[in-house]
Formats: C-alpha cells, sequence, structure tokens
C-alpha cells in the first residue's frame, strides 16, 4: 500500500487540540466518504470522491445533534445516515443530498433504546447494521456505562 492523500476531518479554522474519529463510511454510490469527529467537535465531515483520481474533496460538515458519534450508518438506497450518539443516547437521522453528499437534519430522533437507570444514558458501543434493501429494520446494538452487558433494539426506519 501506498499513502495517496491526508486530509484533515477538522474544518480549517479549527484548533486542532484532542478529539478523535470513530467511524469512516463510504456512500453506496461511491461518490462520498463520511467520517465522525468526536468530542471535543462532535461532527460528521463530509468529503467527495474524484471518479477519474479516487481523490477526495472537503465539502463540508455536520453538527447538529451530534453528540460524541459512535457510529453511524447509510442505509443501503444511500438516502438517509443514522448517527448513534453516545452522549445523547439516542440515534439521529440525517437526509443525505446525493449530487452534493451534504447532509440535511431530519425531525427523527431515536431513543430507542431502552434506558438502564433514571439518569443520562451513555452509549460505551453502538452498532448499527440494516436488513435487507431500501426501508427496513435497522439493529441497534449497545452497551452502556452502568452496564457490561449489551441489549438489541430494532428499529423500523423508512428512507420515505
Amino acid at each position: 500500500m501506498k499513502q495517496k492523500q491526508v486530509l484533515s476531518t477538522l474544518p480549517a479554522d479549527v484548533e486542532k487540540k484532542g478529539g478523535s474519529t470513530a467511524e469512516t463510511v463510504v456512500h453506496p454510490s461511491g461518490k462520498f466518504v463520511y467520517v465522525s469527529n468526536r468530542d471535543p467537535y462532535n461532527s460528521i465531515a463530509i468529503f467527495s470522491i474524484d471518479p477519474a483520481t479516487r481523490e477526495l474533496k472537503a465539502v463540508g460538515h455536520q453538527a447538529t445533534g451530534v453528540k460524541t458519534p459512535r457510529n453511524f450508518a447509510i442505509e443501503p438506497t444511500g438516502q438517509l445516515m443514522l448517527v448513534a450518539n453516545q452522549s445523547g443516547g439516542n440515534v439521529i437521522v440525517f437526509r443525505i443530498n446525493q449530487t452534493t453528499g451534504e447532509l440535511t437534519p431530519t425531525d427523527v430522533s431515536v431513543t430507542a433504546i431502552p434506558r438502564p437507570t433514571p439518569t443520562r444514558t451513555v452509549l460505551r458501543g453502538c452498532v448499527l447494521s440494516w436488513t435487507g434493501a431500501g426501508p427496513g429494520v435497522l439493529w441497534v446494538a449497545t452497551r452502556f456505562k452502568e452496564r457490561s452487558n449489551s441489549i438489541v433494539t430494532a428499529v423500523r426506519i423508512s428512507s420515505t
């Protein structure tokens, strides 16, 4: 392997101290790459892929409702992105612009995970997995700070 390109996942005007990434996902069309930025930057970085050179170009960032993004997934049709917030204890949904790759917030926020205590839920691990093509069931597997065991929840999500 040979390194081809190095890009920051953070906006150019951000002083780069601390923080980490947790996930990188390629859009089903192969036109976009998304990377999660965790505390203290809390955003999804968006890159387009040049079809000729395969190089990445920064498109922007989406931070609305993003709170320590632990994991995210794009549903099979490429219309929606779901982001599991570790600190928020929820899964939020963005609509994906098929031309630019930009993410637009929706009003959907699913606290599909049973809260183990009446206090704030902190996700320590979260895996999003789709069944079937198109509208289907999203499986959310989580592990909480308060417990060592995992909980699996099924949520029906539609891209319409």
